[in-house]
C-alpha cells in the first residue's frame, strides 16, 4: 500500500521537528505556523511536531 510509520517513530521525529522549530528557527510557544502539504506521511510529524511545540497550526490548502 504504501509506507508506514510506527508511533515510536512518529513521537521521535515530531519531537525532532519541535525541537527544530524552537531551537533552529527561534519560534516561541504561542506562534502560529503555516502548514501546507499533501497527504504524505511528513504531515502527521509536522503537525504533531508544532502542537508539541505549543505553536498553533494554521492549514492552508493549495487547491
Amino acid at each position: 500500500m504504501g509506507e508506514v510509520m510506527t508511533y515510536r517513530k512518529l513521537e521521535e521525529r515530531s519531537r525532532a521537528f519541535a525541537a527544530y522549530l524552537q531551537q533552529g528557527l527561534g519560534l516561541q510557544k504561542g506562534d502560529r505556523v503555516a502548514l501546507m502539504m499533501p497527504n504524505l506521511l511528513q504531515y502527521p510529524i509536522a503537525l504533531f511536531g508544532i502542537l508539541r511545540a505549543g505553536m498553533i497550526v494554521v492549514n492552508v490548502n493549495p487547491l
